[in-house]
């Protein structure tokens, strides 16, 4: 029952009472509740007939007369007031409402003194029935508008676009899957106001307050708020750039109830554009002359490297052709590779001429891709050129001096096999040096030792110096045979590289020497040295002629000195410096070049034996395992050799 009915019968004098046609009282105004002495609120759901009528069959006739027809009949009637006594009235009923039963069917019921027209209740009536006519209708509307808000409501939800509405206090009223998806998270309505998002930005990135947002706008100045673009920040910290499209809702009146806002989500627009921007200043920057052309070979973009490279400016080739810059012998290379490209083929990257604006040929290496439009269709090219013409010439010397190098290389194999043979001559030669040379030295000896033996008492002085004079140089001759016949052999021998324990090499090599020194006193100091990878053997030739040289230098020291020690290599980082160091009679360093030469002596032979040849076998066998070899000296102030050796691996 309608508030506009309750009001009515309230402010009605005369006992009102509205009871349903099955005769159950549905309301009562306070004169209705006075008369019978029960309170109002008591009476709703009572059955009239406990204070109406003397019988049963008098209310039913009364309610149905009643039901018929909803102007007001009279009825000359009972009703049952304070202390149960029965007094005689009239009552005039009307039908109120009509519904689908009898509960649902109420009928208005005036109670008058005895003999009183119903003149009254007919105004009475006819209010009421002017009341429902406008109930019904504004039912009616009511509905009409549920119907277009259920629609709007769905529209709404329908969009696939982000789309809420306020009241006019900003308090969020209805909102979207699109725009939730969007803000991330679920607004409360009724409660958020302004905006469902979790925070807000200005483009710039900086905080924008939610009383400052679009919609808190739109509704503060009463207008429409478009283009203004923000950036929505959800939960999880992920931003959207949006464009909010608020448009006010008002009523019949013009009074604003409230706004609309469809949030557009431009973010893949701007991510776009951010992409385009990164492009182009790649391709301004590039170092690569990069140029655009349509399928006509027209050209459409043009960089700064292009500039520098082809030496035209933008504005002189932007709109020609890219013939242009094309030697006349290679005109059909352009349209050929267009053709390709729009066939579908892959371009690999080639090689090729291009002209400068000043006439001078490029060597260019060229990449050729596909420029396509959104739909995938391919609009032109991309050319991307890099100047090889350095490169090129770089190739040509290349390739002239890999002409030289197989010339020369064939020079050395020609020399190869000449030294080869050479080789085999020195071979055959040193064993005809070994046996002819030593046969008559081997006579002389012999006949030299005879003559000692058999007739040296019948020889003077000057005889037996003589004869001894010859006896040695026999013996050096042979000596010398010998060391030439080593020096040879090293330059051809292969060598057995293992690690060697240089300590133990070098300590062997002074223990034969003092064994043919045992009448002198030398104070060898040795040191532990770093194992080395070499050959044993001639490494040990090294230490050999190294400390050979030592003692025999020190022969007229008062207190011979040899040292024998190492350095870590400053020139190689995995090498070991050996050296031997002893207090001898040195040598002056102004002819250090001569010491390790063949037959080079820097002492008497009267006051030194030797053939000049142990140095020159310490350089090569050192130079053969890749070292190197030096010495110092000063005259009688002893001299030290070094050797490098790469060591062996730990």
């Amino acid at each position: 029952m309608s508030k506009a009915i309750v009001a009515l019968l309230e402010c009605v004098p005369d006992p009102l009472v509205i009871v349903s046609a099955d005769g159950v009282i549905v309301r009562a105004n306070r004169a209705f509740a006075a008369l019978v002495d029960t309170a109002a609120e008591r009476l709703i759901g009572l059955p009239l007939n406990r204070f109406v009528g003397t019988t049963d069959a008098e209310v039913r006739e009364l309610l149905d007369r009643s039901c018929r027809t909803a102007a007001p009949l009279p009825f000359a009637g009972h009703i049952r007031q304070a202390k149960g006594a029965f007094a005689r009235c009239r009552l005039y009923g009307g039908l109120l409402e009509r519904g689908t039963s009898k509960s649902a069917t109420t009928v208005c019921l005036r109670v008058a003194p005895y003999g009183e027209a119903a003149r009254g209740f007919l105004r009475l009536n006819e209010e009421i029935t002017g009341l429902k006519r406008e109930i019904l209708a504004r039912q009616q509307a009511e509905a009409t508008l549920r119907d277009s808000e259920d629609r709007y409501r769905q529209l709404i939800h329908a969009l696939p676009a982000a789309v809420y509405t306020c009241d006019r206090e900003g308090r969020i009223t209805l909102y979207n899957q699109a725009a939730a998806a969007l803000w991330g998270r679920e607004p409360e309505v009724g409660e958020d106001r302004w905006c469902g998002s979790w925070k807000i930005h200005r483009p710039d990135g900086t905080p924008l307050p939610l009383e400052e947002c679009p919609m808190a706008i739109g509704l503060r100045e009463g207008r429409a708020v478009r283009g203004e673009e923000v950036i929505v920040e959800r939960p999880d910290g992920t931003r959207r750039h949006v464009i909010p499209n608020l448009e006010p809702i008002r009523d019949a009146a013009g009074t604003i109830t409230g706004a609309v806002n469809m949030l557009m989500d431009i973010t893949e627009n701007r991510q776009a554009e951010q992409a385009l921007a990164n492009l182009a200043a790649i391709v301004t920057s590039s170092d690569d002359a990069i140029v655009g052309m349509d399928l006509h070979g027209v050209i459409t973009s043009w960089n700064r490297a292009a500039e520098g490279l082809y030496g035209y400016t933008a504005e002189e080739m932007i709109g020609q052709p890219v013939s242009r810059l094309i030697p006349p012998d290679r005109h059909d290379e352009g349209p050929h590779i267009l053709g390709r490209l729009v066939r579908g083929e892959k371009i690999e990257h080639y090689d090729t001429v291009r002209r400068r604006k000043d006439g001078v040929d490029l060597h260019i290496s060229l990449t050729v891709s596909p420029v396509v439009d959104p739909q995938g269709r391919i609009i032109g090219a991309s050319k991307i050129a890099r100047d090889i013409t350095a490169q090129k010439r770089g190739e040509q010397t290349l390739l002239e001096r890999d002409a030289a190098l197989t010339a020369a290389n064939q020079a050395m194999v020609k020399q190869a096999i000449a030294l080869a043979e050479a080789n085999n001559e020195l071979e055959s030669f040193s064993y005809s040096v070994s046996h002819d040379l030593r046969a008559p030295l081997r006579t002389i000896d012999a006949f030299s030792r005879i003559i000692e033996e058999d007739n040296g008492p019948r020889l003077d002085a000057e005889g037996q110096r003589c004869l001894t004079i010859v006896r040695k140089a026999a013996a050096q001759a042979g000596e010398l045979i010998d060391d030439l016949l080593e020096l040879s052999r090293l330059s051809r021998q292969s060598m057995q590289l293992r690690s060697i324990d240089m300590t133990a090499l070098a300590r062997d090599a002074a223990d034969d020497l003092q064994r043919l020194n045992e009448s002198r006193t030398i104070d060898l100091r040795m040191a532990d040295l770093p194992p080395c990878r070499g050959d044993q053997r001639l490494l040990k030739l090294v230490w050999t002629n190294l400390l050979g040289n030592a003692f025999k230098y020190t022969r007229y020291a008062k207190a011979a000195r040899v040292e024998v020690g190492w350095l870590p290599d400053d020139v190689q980082a995995d090498a070991a410096v050996y050296y031997v160091k002893d207090n001898g009679v040195g040598f002056d360093m102004k002819y250090a070049h001569k010491l390790f030469g063949v037959f080079q002596r820097l002492h008497r032979k009267e006051d030194f034996d030797g053939t000049g040849v142990g140095l020159a076998i310490v350089q090569r066998i050192v130079h053969r395992h890749g070292g190197r070899v030096w010495g110092e000296g000063k005259v009688d102030g002893g001299a030290t050799f070094y050797f490098s050796l790469r060591k062996a691996a730990a």
